[in-house]
């Protein structure tokens, strides 16, 4: 068999069968391009969107770009957003069959391209055969992560506040305790300060008193303080320096405790936007012209090796 492979003889073979390949590459040309029409393919249109993250307390050695992707993946995020846009009706997957949620999770990630770029931000890209559906998924998708961080930061939020509630609880039970018992030693034993009272208890044992006041000092009086003094003077020091301590602790509590509630009833945005998805109106897939003209150049190969194979056994 002769070989056409060669420049001359294909460029004889192409002028002896010319009227041929014009006939093939024509009617290639409109099959591929009528089987390759929306009433066959289904088209299909992206929105994107790029978002970097703010607002986010990073853990250990993770990056708040690597913490945010891993909220972008989020099972649970994707099953939410198939759910309010009714997906499985949108894609026409009977979700009541065995394989039928596999189905729907496996057709949305097909449509779904989450990636880290070179500048450390986040590219969201979905796909859709409607426009509008693509950029409202888009929207939605940033708003239910978004949404999801802002329900971890409350909940965290939420356990401290409670914490901290608690140790107020009981440090203002501590407080109420400890100014009851002092309460009970002024009442029933006249001691409200005792250093000043052990002060005017010395001077009234030494009669150091101003020479004025020497006939009005209360012998019994005095001898009555300084017994009360002496027998429950300690444990009234006692309950006071606690006291103290006990005040001062509480408004430590109640100082963190006014900051956690301050973070709880922040409502932040954690998805800086800096590309905005818009609505698609020209499709992405398919490549129509790329398929029809493929096609086309396939047929005419195929029908240059044919020719070839028919010539040459001829000769």
């Amino acid at each position: 068999m002769q070989n056409y492979f060669n420049s001359k003889d294909l460029l004889v073979l192409v002028k002896k069968r010319w009227k041929n390949l014009l006939f093939i590459g024509v009617i290639s040309f409109f099959i591929t391009l009528v089987f390759s029409g929306p009433q066959f393919i289904v088209p299909k249109y992206k929105s994107i969107a790029i978002v970097y993250p703010v607002n986010i307390s990073p853990y250990s050695d993770e990056s708040e770009t690597e913490q945010l992707l891993q909220l972008f993946f989020s099972e649970d995020v994707k099953k939410e957003i198939i759910k309010k846009f009714a997906l499985a009706s949108h894609y026409e997957i009977d979700t009541t069959t065995a394989n039928g949620k596999k189905k729907l999770r496996k057709r949305f990630n097909k449509n779904l391209n989450i990636r880290r770029t070179e500048f450390e931000s986040i590219e969201i890209e979905i796909h859709d055969r409607n426009p509008q559906t693509a950029y409202l998924l888009v929207n939605e998708y940033i708003d239910l992560v978004s949404g999801k961080i802002r329900k971890l930061h409350k909940k965290n939020y939420k356990e401290i506040l409670d914490f901290y509630f608690n140790m107020l609880e009981y440090k203002q039970k501590e407080i109420d305790s400890l100014e009851k018992r002092i309460q009970y030693f002024t009442k029933n034993y006249h001691l409200y300060n005792q250093n000043a009272q052990s002060e005017e208890v010395v001077k009234g044992d030494l009669g150091t008193v101003s020479h004025s006041n020497v006939r009005n000092i209360d012998k019994k009086a005095i001898a009555e303080l300084k017994q009360n003094l002496e027998k429950y003077g300690h444990e009234y020091r006692k309950c006071s320096d606690f006291l103290y301590v006990a005040r001062n602790h509480y408004l430590e509590i109640k100082r963190k405790y006014d900051e956690a509630l301050n973070e709880y009833n922040k409502n932040f945005s954690y998805c800086n936007v800096i590309s905005s998805p818009e609505i698609p109106y020209k499709k992405f897939y398919p490549k129509r012209m790329l398929i029809v003209f493929s096609a086309t150049l396939s047929a005419l190969v195929f029908a240059l090796l044919l020719f070839a194979f028919f010539d040459g056994r001829k000769k």
